[in-house]
């Protein structure tokens, strides 16, 4: 990191066949949260999101990086948040990762408005996103919170790898909240 802002270790490469990779390591720090939230609806937007689904993500993401940098790393700079962007034919996945203690989620509960200062931020990211999964990482030690957005079929798309849409099958998942304790 340079200065407080994001370095970018890959801007776009290839993390596999047809994906699309862009990792950001970023600081600790309340201003990584708007650089995170803006990249994620850039990618929005260069997938062909409408303007809605963009900004649900770019939500997501920064809630998810909200948690990661003030409960997570409790705002130590030293500490970075890992942001991966993987983009595929059919969905944008967001990794968050940071390297703090971890935690599992609370289950939802029915019917409860939840009124403290926090807890609210995976309900809200569970409602912008298509998929939810959160781990507990050993090495290095730390949490990953995965976002997915599906793509709708049909969109525009120039690269060469990407199979004609009559081969293309949409399949939404529902959330999914994964709980894994490391060792």
């Amino acid at each position: 990191m340079i200065g407080g802002r994001a370095i970018d270790l890959s801007a776009p490469r290839h993390a596999g066949v047809g994906v699309e990779r862009t990792v950001l390591e970023l600081r600790s720090t309340l201003s990584s949260i708007a650089v995170a939230e803006q990249r994620a609806c850039q990618v929005a937007a260069e997938s062909g999101l409408d303007p809605d689904d963009g900004e649900r993500l770019g939500l997501a993401v920064r809630e998810a990086v909200a948690n990661a940098v003030i409960h997570g790393n409790r705002l130590d700079p030293v500490l970075p948040v890992r942001l991966l962007l993987d983009r595929d034919a059919h969905r944008i996945t967001v990794t968050v990762g940071d390297r703090g203690p971890g935690f599992l989620p609370r289950p939802p509960d029915d019917g409860a408005v939840n009124l403290t200062p926090s807890g609210r931020g995976l309900i809200l990211i569970a409602h912008c996103v298509d998929g939810v999964d959160v781990t507990r990482r050993t090495d290095p030690p730390g949490c990953d919170v995965v976002l997915v957005k599906h793509l709708p079929e049909g969109l525009p798309d120039t690269r060469e790898d990407r199979p004609p849409s009559a081969e293309r099958r949409h399949h939404p998942r529902p959330v999914r909240q994964d709980h894994h304790r490391g060792v």
